[in-house]
């Protein structure tokens, strides 16, 4: 009965109501179907790993991601997002000091990379840290939830 109510529930028809109304509500309304999505169906989350760069300039970064990229093709998807971190900010890892500064705040950037398949991840991972300028990288975090949340707790605000 569950089971044809989740269908019912999921088909194209239907997803715009599964999908309107109010951010909270739908929030619950995914959280009741995800033990379904992911036994019956067999859909398996997706799994991510995030750089947080010490460099204010994407295009530095934009030829070693395009080719890393391509590498994966469809197999892991890319994400590029500059951020400006406040004078107090996150900047661990061999910042060197005045660094990325520019409009009175430390300008960064988080590279993101998705796929259902961990392995992939961490290939992509690892062909990036080989590409990347030495000690660029700030910061690595596995499995991010939100980029938006994960930004403004490390004191960084979105421009």
């Amino acid at each position: 009965m569950f089971a044809q109510r989740a269908v019912n529930l999921i088909s194209p028809t239907r997803m715009h109501d599964l999908a309107s109304g109010v951010p909270y509500l739908l929030r619950e309304k995914w959280k009741a179907i995800k033990g379904f999505l992911t036994g019956h169906f067999k859909l398996k989350p997706f799994t991510n790993q995030t750089f947080r760069l010490g460099i204010d300039d994407e295009t530095i970064i934009a030829s070693m991601l395009e080719e890393v990229a391509s590498c994966f093709g469809n197999e892991v998807s890319f994400g590029s997002y500059p951020v400006r971190g406040e004078a107090g900010g996150e900047t661990s890892g061999g910042q060197e000091q005045g660094r990325g500064v520019r409009n009175g705040g430390i300008n960064q950037i988080l590279l993101t990379m998705d796929s259902k398949d961990e392995e992939s991840v961490d290939r992509a991972a690892a062909a990036l840290r080989q590409r990347l300028p030495a000690g660029s990288i700030l910061k690595e975090e596995r499995n991010v939830t939100s980029l938006l949340r994960k930004a403004s707790l490390l004191g960084v605000a979105s421009d």
